[in-house]
């Protein structure tokens, strides 16, 4: 108690402070202390508290599992796919989760490998709702037959496969066809560099493919091979070919389009000339050589 006394009268002494006052001082910084170490207290165990062990981390892991939205119906692109080969990027567009499909690459650069369909409920973060849309069109290429005399018989008394009657399936991966280069475009057999650049080229003039049926347009293409290239190819949801736009657009410009005639660009500029500009794209409808059958195939390539 001298002590404190002896503290109290040198603090008294060199700030002027009365004793009173200097006993509320104490009290008011020991509360202050008090609640500087609550803080640091409720931020380090109850806020921040660092993730000790895998049983936390599995914890994490299941409840951002529960955040993964579903596959999204409305703009997924559902198609056959080999887990083992397929990208990132097309897992997106099966609509699988960012999250997801990050695991789903680091787990086959990992060594991982999936041998048969369920083996993708086992990716960190696969969902029942995701498992459950995604499995009727997981497709695992066939590995090699075991190799087998050709005197071994089965039940039935057929002869079973030799070694050099090996059965495998040629996995294709799903393309978009507004994006595709040549070289994607010559995995369908059928389709040689020619006939590949044929159809980059086609796809340039139009401006982008809109429907599945212009594919039978481009020059040369066999109908065995337009069903295998349909097989594999797709044209993405809401894509927005390159437009032309009618009120500025000159007899060159608009006659470098597959769908519209020399005689049509030429009506369309003298239209414009006589009536000034279009106000809206389906009054090229009034020109009398622009039918409703053109009219429906260039309408998508137009714009004002």
């Amino acid at each position: 108690m001298k002590l404190i006394r002896r503290l109290y009268r040198i603090v008294s002494d060199y700030t002027g402070f009365s004793r009173t006052e200097l006993r509320g001082l104490g009290v008011l910084l020991i509360l202050l202390l008090l609640v500087i170490a609550y803080r640091g207290f409720q931020s380090a165990y109850f806020f921040n508290r660092p993730i000790s062990d895998a049983t936390d981390w599995e914890m994490l892991e299941n409840i951002k599992a529960t955040w993964s939205p579903v596959v999204q119906s409305d703009t997924a692109i559902l198609f056959q796919f080999d887990p083992n080969k397929i990208e990132k990027d097309s897992l997106l567009i099966l609509g699988v989760p960012d999250r997801i499909a990050q695991n789903w690459v680091r787990y086959r650069a990992a060594g991982g490998k999936f041998e048969n369909p369920e083996d993708i409920k086992k990716l960190y973060g696969m969902t029942d709702s995701i498992y459950n849309v995604l499995v009727p069109y997981v497709m695992i290429e066939e590995s090699a037959l075991k190799p087998r005399t050709t005197t071994e018989r089965d039940k039935k008394g057929s002869v079973n496969p030799a070694p050099s009657d090996r059965q495998f399936r040629y996995y294709i991966e799903p393309f978009d066809i507004n994006f595709a280069d040549t070289v994607t475009l010559k995995q369908i057999r059928g389709i040689g560099s020619v006939l590949a650049e044929r159809i980059v080229k086609y796809r340039s003039l139009l401006g982008g493919f809109v429907r599945y049926d212009q594919l039978g347009e481009i020059y040369g293409i066999e109908a065995e091979v337009l069903d295998r290239l349909l097989e594999h190819a797709y044209i993405r949801a809401h894509f927005v070919p390159l437009k032309i736009n009618i009120n500025d657009a000159q007899i060159p410009d608009l006659v470098s389009h597959p769908y519209i005639s020399m005689n049509q660009a030429k009506a369309i500029t003298a239209y414009r000339l006589q009536h000034g500009p279009f106000k809206r794209i389906n009054d090229i409808g009034k020109i009398h050589i622009i039918d409703k059958e053109t009219l429906d195939l260039i309408l998508p390539y137009l714009e004002l």
